[in-house]
């Protein structure tokens, strides 16, 4: 007969089941009642010392453990939890929220209209378990439990992060290991070169208040010679009286009080090493407790960040709700690593005496697939028009299409000189037209103009001509194909390009409001700034910029109040309604731009400095910023566990969260002033870039693309389904 054996799992019982042999037919029945029996048995004798009092699941199946040789002693990555040694196991909500006070009306596109003050949230979930492998090593594995976003690259996402031995690996939802580079300028590689080493820790101590626990270890850290636990311990005890306490511990001043008799509260006010610096902005971080017992369980940590100005007011919200918490704690185990501990709570870890990985690699991303494959253009032939700001060029005597480019607001037609190429080589041009009109006029008089210096050159380069228009370039080819579809044989068909058909809302906000919405203290945190790459925060202080926000610089002139297009622009504006209304019997396409929906603010930053398809563009600074997003969170979970001294662990927690607020917040700021509830590309919503009363079939979306100021340079996302657009929908063929 076959030997039957059990198969090691990724997420197993706690306690070790029972591996047996059928070696004939005649003792498989004894043997399984047998086997079933024993399981039974070690389940019931397991249930008082591996689950604790208070009300959990009926198993710890969800633990990320294992259960058999070798890997269960191996103490590097892939090494198991010791169900039988002290672990903590659990889901984590995190909410992160913003609310924005403004002395002068903000557009407010999710609602529709102008309002003061707005609220902005979002909630993500991670599981986390901690504990120690067989062979003693710490072993802390996070993983987010919401699904990838299917919109964008899901080889830039963060999905799972495991701290092993004072190592972090991070993961992303393909499982390939994310790859850093070394930054000279670095100055701390994961959340536990900031917390300290895990070694001789505990990972129950941040979860846990036990009043029971007496014992003392002798600490260079705590003036009174005893360990922050036995001193919480003590101050919760007089707390839960109706006596709330404060300990200052070298420099940390913690608050500790009993409210709603069954809610115990560890409030840590803002100090000089997580001061959002440069602001008025100021922190706290509270630690909730509910009892069980004699023991005191951790339920959340929140962070709450409070900045104004004379022209608002703003409060952020980030909260770690812990469900499911599974806690067992082996005295034993824990009473030896106390003793093996330094006298210092907090252990540093060894130097690096190289540079340390702290900026991402992504390998241009092409390796992950990160940008949409493209089997590439046919060799481009004939003339190649010059990068002008006005072209009128004869390219292919014998070509089938002609083409119009239009660029957007505040631009000029060089902002095609990097797609036309790429369209010439797809389909085989006779002419080409770019003109650079005032973008900022009001769009019939740009349409006139345009209207006026196409006819001029159709006379000796005619058409038909398809209109491929960028942005508000959209908007004018519409305008001018109305007018010029009646005139003569000149229009073949339009393409639209993230225009705003229905409105941008960036328009309405105005500079001045946007400006204020933004005053926000980015990375407010210089403990947490070490967490991550240099470069990350000199990024951050880059978009912060002078004054205000160095968006301002950007997208400033483009929301300047004083241009004529800007007021058609509006949403809601009459202009579109006519439009809209108007007879367009030529075919037509919209392309539609939807960028990951985080981050697009740092999209365009990087757009408008780099070259796309190089390693500081939009999509690469997403990458570092979500990288350092998820790092913020991880340090927060992970100092949150292993608080095990004062000032240390705690104190780097609060500032991750604090750090991860300021992220996540000014994130969510743009965003709603941005697109509202929509997705979008970080300028124009998605539902202001579908083309009107067109179907379905001449939408063509592009996911995971490129920030609003690099679709025109975007050959590998955006190029695709322009030059898809005009082969379907206006039936020109692909040039071979």
């Amino acid at each position: 007969m076959p030997v039957l054996h059990q198969r090691p799992h990724s997420r197993v019982r706690a306690c070790r089941r029972p591996k047996f042999r059928l070696t004939s037919v005649a003792t498989r029945s004894t043997l399984l009642i047998a086997a079933i029996a024993s399981i039974g048995g070690i389940l019931a004798s397991c249930t008082d010392s591996v689950s604790p009092r208070w009300k959990t699941p009926s198993d710890i199946a969800r633990m990320q453990v294992c259960d058999t040789a070798p890997d269960c002693n191996d103490p590097g990555p892939g090494g198991g939890i010791d169900p039988h040694n002290s672990w903590v196991s659990g889901d984590v909500t995190i909410n992160t929220s913003a609310t924005v006070n403004l002395s002068q009306p903000v557009y407010d596109d999710a609602t529709g209209q102008d309002q003061t003050n707005f609220a902005t949230s979002t909630a993500e979930h991670l599981h986390v378990d901690a504990g120690y492998s067989y062979g003693g090593a710490t072993i802390v594995n996070t993983s987010f439990t919401d699904p990838a976003d299917a919109g964008t690259s899901t080889s830039t996402q963060v999905a799972q992060a495991d701290l092993n031995s004072d190592a972090l690996t991070e993961i992303n939802p393909p499982g390939q290991q994310m790859q850093d580079v070394s930054p000279s300028n670095a100055t701390a590689e994961t959340p536990m070169d900031l917390v300290g080493s895990t070694q001789n820790g505990d990972v129950t101590a941040g979860a846990i208040v036990d009043l029971l626990d007496t014992t003392t270890v002798q600490s260079s850290v705590m003036a009174s010679g005893s360990d922050f636990r036995t001193e919480l311990a003590n101050a919760t005890s007089k707390a839960e009286k109706g006596s709330p306490q404060t300990l200052d511990l070298n420099g940390a001043t913690l608050k500790v009080t009993l409210t709603k008799s069954n809610t115990l509260e560890i409030s840590d006010e803002t100090g000089s090493d997580v001061s959002a610096a440069g602001s008025n902005a100021t922190s706290k971080n509270v630690r909730r407790y509910k009892k069980t017992g004699h023991q005191w369980v951790l339920t959340e940590i929140e962070t709450d960040i409070d900045d104004q100005d004379a022209k608002h007011k703003l409060h952020q919200t980030h909260l770690m709700q812990f469900n499911h918490l599974r806690i067992h704690r082996n005295p034993q185990q824990d009473a030896i690593r106390r003793a093996a501990r330094p006298t210092a709570q907090w252990i540093p870890l060894q130097k690096n005496p190289g540079t340390v990985s702290a900026d991402m690699l992504l390998c241009d991303d092409a390796c992950n697939g990160g940008y949409i494959s493209d089997p590439g253009p046919p060799p481009p032939s004939g003339v190649a028009p010059p990068c002008n700001a006005d072209v009128v060029a004869s390219v292919n005597p014998d070509g089938p299409v002609n083409l119009l480019y239009q660029h957007g607001f505040f631009s000029t037609a060089t902002t095609w000189c990097q797609m036309d190429p790429y369209l010439r080589g797809r389909f085989r041009v006779r002419n080409e037209i770019r003109h650079t009109l005032v973008s900022t006029d009001y769009f019939e008089n740009q349409a006139s103009q345009l209207e006026t210096e196409f006819r001029n050159d159709a006379a000796s380069y005619p058409g038909p001509y398809s209109f491929v228009g960028h942005s508000n370039g959209g908007t004018v080819s519409r305008l001018a194909s109305q007018h010029l579809v009646y005139q003569g044989n000149y229009i073949a068909g339009v393409v639209t390009v993230s225009t705003p058909h229905a409105g941008a809302p960036l328009a309405r906000v105005g500079k001045t409001a946007l400006q204020a919405a933004l005053a926000v203290p980015l990375l407010a945190s210089k403990v947490a700034c070490n967490l991550v790459a240099h470069i990350v925060c000199t990024t951050a202080q880059d978009l912060k910029g002078p004054g205000y926000n160095g968006l301002m610089q950007i997208l400033g002139p483009i929301i300047d109040n004083a241009g004529h297009a800007l007021g058609e622009m509006t949403p809601n504006n009459s202009f579109y309604s006519g439009l809209n209304a108007g007879a367009e019997p030529f075919p037509r396409a919209a392309v539609i731009n939807q960028a990951w929906d985080k981050w697009t603010e740092w999209r365009i930053y990087g757009d408008w400095t780099c070259q796309l398809y190089t390693e500081c563009d939009g999509r690469h600074v997403v990458a570092r910023i979500d990288k350092t997003y998820h790092r913020y969170l991880k340090c927060a979970v992970i100092g949150g566990i292993f608080s095990f001294f004062i000032p240390g662990a705690g104190s780097v927690a609060a500032a991750c969260a604090l750090s991860a607020a300021n992220l996540k917040g000014y994130d969510l700021i743009y965003k709603r002033l941005s697109v509202g509830n929509d997705h979008g590309d970080g300028v124009v919503p998605v539902h202001s870039q579908r083309y009107p009363n067109l179907d379905g079939g001449g939408q063509f979306t592009v996911l995971d693309s490129d920030s609003h100021l690099g679709e025109t340079r975007s050959t590998r996302q955006t190029g695709i389904s322009i030059a898809n657009a005009i082969n379907q929908r206006l039936g020109i063929p692909f040039g071979q």
